[in-house]
């Protein structure tokens, strides 16, 4: 027995330091550090983990931020692959600096930021960053103190994050991320903008959810820009029709739109014309869409103002796909809504899915063109 467990003692110790690196990178660091106990060859391979991941479930206010130092400075002088920090504490913005400079020093290509409360951070330029998911983070002054400069970013993902520009002032935050492939922007703020832009010649997919007025992150009268040349899927979800005054999209394949007008019943006449007005602005930079997901809520939108749809031509000359996402008992697209959606495939051969989500949903779809269809129906159970 005894040299059965000197056996498996030497093939523990015999293990190649990165292999014990990526056992230990599936570990929070303070529990990566603990394992510096289980014998001398361990002793101190934590210090040149490649990915830290530090969470503050267990420490209190003053000790985690001591913690955060205290693995800066015993740390060897390594790369860092991949940066996380979850935090439910508040954080000093000087620990927060300390962190991410080392990273940023360390040649970091990933980085998570997750916390609970809103929390002022500033990211300085990093060339090798390729992978960035900031939650609840405030940026301060763009001109001065934040710009995301990452040129090599691919993929990026903002959640409840405040972009604080100067009253009145025109913003593209994400003009010098030249490779970023990937953008997902939910429930973000830019309470002060006249016009944001989104540039991205390199954007394959954008995905915005939780956008709108007043409490929805933009304020009112703002206009939205967005310049992708080469965006293949736009998702835009769980959000209110704002003004997008122009989409550049000639390369668009897959387009998603989930949007509502609260109080419908209690709107005016000039915000449900607004409404659809904003929304068939957007639809006319999906032209060259093939295959769109729409929601019933959507559709309803659509149809806010008696006539006005019928003035408008459909804006899609590439139509080969429609999904309509239905979670009502009955719902009944009207003609001239059917008919906005789908002229422009006359002659073409289209295929329509009906997704059913609650109960025994009937979409009823009114067909004033002809063109050739292909339905098929899905019921989905809770």
């Amino acid at each position: 027995m005894e040299d059965r467990e000197a056996g498996l003692q030497d093939r523990l110790s015999d293990l190649p330091d990165y292999i014990i690196h990526e056992i230990l990178c599936f570990l929070e660091i303070n529990q990566a550090i603990q394992t510096s106990v289980l014998s001398k060859r361990w002793k101190n391979l934590w210090a040149s983990v490649p990915d830290l991941n530090f969470n503050s479930k267990g420490f209190k206010e003053q000790t985690f931020p001591k913690f955060l130092r205290r693995v800066i400075s015993k740390r060897e002088d390594c790369n860092v692959r991949r940066l996380d920090v979850f935090t439910h504490l508040p954080i000093r913005l000087s620990s927060m600096e300390g962190l991410i400079n080392y990273a940023v020093a360390h040649q970091v290509e990933d980085f998570r930021f997750v916390s609970d409360d809103v929390q002022p951070v500033y990211l300085p330029e990093c060339g090798s960053l390729k992978t960035l998911f900031l939650s609840r983070c405030k940026f301060g002054d763009l001109r001065t103190s934040f710009g995301f400069g990452f040129a090599n970013l691919t993929s990026l993902d903002l959640y409840v994050c405040w972009f604080c520009y100067s009253e009145n002032d025109f913003g593209d935050p994400f003009a010098s991320c030249q490779n970023l492939r990937r953008l997902c922007l939910r429930y973000c703020r830019f309470p002060s903008l006249k016009r944001l832009k989104i540039t991205g010649f390199q954007l394959v997919s954008l995905e915005i959810q939780g956008f709108g007025y007043g409490d929805r992150g933009l304020q009112e009268g703002c206009e939205v820009e967005i310049f992708a040349p080469n965006l293949l899927s736009f998702v835009y979800k769980f959000s209110k029709p704002v003004d997008f005054c122009g989409l550049h999209f000639p390369s668009l394949d897959y387009v998603e739109v989930h949007v509502w007008q609260h109080g419908t019943d209690e709107a005016t006449d000039h915000d449900k014309r607004r409404a659809s007005l904003c929304l068939m602005s957007m639809f006319e930079g999906f032209g060259n869409a093939q295959s769109v997901k729409l929601y019933c809520e959507t559709i309803q939108v659509l149809d806010l103002v008696d006539g006005l749809l019928e003035q408008q031509p459909s804006p899609f000359k590439r139509l080969k796909k429609v999904d309509v996402h239905c979670n009502r008992e009955s719902f009944k697209v009207p003609a001239h809504v059917t008919k906005y959606l789908l002229a422009g495939t006359i002659g073409q051969e289209l295929y329509l899915e009906v997704i059913e989500l609650i109960g025994a949903c009937k979409l009823l779809l009114d067909f004033p063109v002809s063109f050739s269809l292909s339905l098929q129906c899905y019921h989905l159970e809770h």
